[in-house]
């Protein structure tokens, strides 16, 4: 059975796009209809740039990119936000036409674009609409294994009422929890770098997201990034669940370990320099600790999850 794919004129703008040199981005067609997932359309927007598009032919320096995304409603949240740039292909009077062969990748799409003549410093966003705030625009997202940790980092390419960034984790994919919040910017049409470290990764494949959130509340999640962390690679600890004695073996490079163990809470329970590859840790309470281990210059090479039974 053919899914029908609606998708409808979206728009975007920036409360700081007075900087940007193009003077109007607009009249995007079509405005409106009902076509099959998987088809294909020509999207067209009209660019004005004094003195650059009024003559024939394209006008030089400009760059317009389409932004389009899936959602379940009109005016819902936007997922898989995907983009995809725009070509010159005609004249309208002064206006220069850039239009994309677009192929409907999901049943509900809603769409904007936007230009810039500088290169890509600033830009300005297709006026006119209902002038929905998509708050962040996301340039990039990754995550690293870097010795105990996994560091994030992500950027973005403008920002419009922007709150906050709350960077979720997973161990599977699947299901979420808040790790930390980020500040944003909040209004920017230039590159912000934000980064974020995950202190206390899972062994493993850790998954992150990012749940970008506008000053009024509505959000965008971005894509799913992962980083496998193997435990910083010079200690193995086992068994894990533990219940009296815990195994522990560390490099040979290592000349001596220090292991401290800190309840859910943060709080050392026990410190001891490892002697042999036993600890015993019959006096702790059944619960989740963090085991931490430093060599002989106090540099942490290994910080894991235990339960206690």
């Amino acid at each position: 059975m053919k899914k029908l794919f609606t998708f409808v004129l979206f728009s975007l703008f920036l409360i700081e796009n007075n900087y940007a040199a193009i003077n109007w981005v607009g009249n995007m067609t079509p405005s409106g209809g009902s076509l099959t997932t998987g088809s294909t359309t020509t999207i067209s927007l009209q660019i004005f740039k004094s003195g650059v598009t009024e003559p024939p032919g394209q006008g030089s320096g400009i760059i317009v990119q389409l932004y389009y995304a899936q959602v379940s409603s009109w005016g819902g949240t936007w997922t898989n936000i995907g983009q995809a740039a725009m070509t010159y292909s005609s004249d309208i009077g002064n206006n220069d036409v850039y239009s994309i062969s677009f192929v409907h990748p999901y049943p509900m799409v809603e769409f904007t674009a936007r230009a810039s003549d500088d290169g890509g410093t600033s830009w300005s966003w297709q006026s006119g609409g209902n002038a929905r705030l998509l708050p962040i625009v996301l340039a990039d997202f990754t995550a690293k294994s870097v010795k105990t940790e996994n560091h994030l980092s992500w950027t973005t390419e403008t920002e419009s009422n922007a709150s906050h960034f709350e960077v979720e984790k997973s161990t599977n994919g699947t299901a979420w929890s808040k790790m930390k919040e980020v500040k944003a910017f909040g209004n920017s049409i230039r590159r912000q770098v934000y980064n974020c470290t995950d202190e206390t990764p899972n062994k493993g494949i850790n998954y992150y997201r990012l749940k970008m959130v506008d000053r009024d509340g509505s959000f965008e999640y971005s894509k799913v990034v992962s980083a496998n962390f193997n435990g910083g690679g010079k200690v193995n600890i086992f068994p894990n669940p533990a219940q009296d004695v815990l195994s522990i073996t560390v490099s040979n490079d290592v000349k001596e370990a220090t292991v401290e163990i800190f309840n859910i809470n943060g709080q050392a329970q026990m410190r001891n320099i490892l002697n042999g590859n036993q600890l015993n840790i019959s006096e702790l309470s059944a619960g989740l600790y963090f085991v931490q281990i430093s060599d002989e210059n106090g540099q942490v090479i290994s910080r894991e999850k235990l339960m206690k039974k």
